[in-house]
């Protein structure tokens, strides 16, 4: 539901994300940004694994396994095997949560802007778009909001030259109608000819409409 001034809305971010009924609106662009977080986390993961482990499991290689050195270090390795991989867990779930949420503030105008331009698509004007409280691509929108208001006022235009046409179109039909004796017959075929133009021209603007 695009989001009004001065409407209030309790529900956190987390729980907005949890209400939706499709988790993915653009799958190929979301997979993307998915993976690529999945990406940066096998990463961090990977160098907080050889910062924290490696030095340990080096000193127990090459430590006698009796000695002082090699039980603070089995001490230490068992210490982290019991905090790091559950705060791993908990930390790649929020990670992707956000994720997938920052993901919706970028697919979701973009599947806005392709519905527009699947309407422009089919010789029609598009309604301006409203994106969603914390949505990007702000400036985006605006400027094709701003080429849609700039569409509407030309076909407004258009509408209006045509409807001067097509007076313009009766005063020459009365003019035939009332004086066909005072013309020539080139002067007869001239104007029919320009009734006969301004009609194709206002029915070719009514399914443009």
């Amino acid at each position: 539901m695009p989001h009004t001034p001065g409407s209030s809305d309790p529900m956190t971010p987390f729980q907005r994300l949890m209400r939706r009924r499709r988790f993915l609106i653009h799958k190929k662009l979301q997979y993307q940004l998915l993976l690529g977080t999945l990406w940066h986390v096998v990463l961090i993961l990977v160098i907080a694994v050889a910062i924290l482990f490696v030095p340990l499991m080096v000193q127990l290689a090459t430590n006698d396994p009796n000695s002082d050195a090699a039980l603070r270090a089995a001490n230490h390795l068992l210490y982290l095997h019991g905090r790091f991989w559950p705060t791993l867990v908990l930390v790649a779930v929020f990670i992707g949560l956000d994720a997938l949420r920052t993901s919706h503030r970028i697919a979701g105008p973009l599947l806005r802007f392709s519905r527009a331009l699947e309407v422009v698509r089919e010789g029609r004007i598009p309604k301006t778009i409203v994106l969603r409280e914390g949505d990007f691509l702000l400036e985006e929108c605006a400027r094709i909001n701003e080429a849609i208001e700039l569409a509407e006022a030309r076909s407004l235009e258009r509408e209006e030259a045509q409807a001067a046409l097509l007076a313009s179109t009766e005063t020459v039909r009365e003019l035939l109608l009332d004086a066909p004796n005072t013309l020539t017959n080139e002067q007869k075929a001239a104007l029919e000819d320009l009734i006969v133009r301004a009609e194709g021209i206002d029915r070719r603007g009514e399914r443009a409409a």
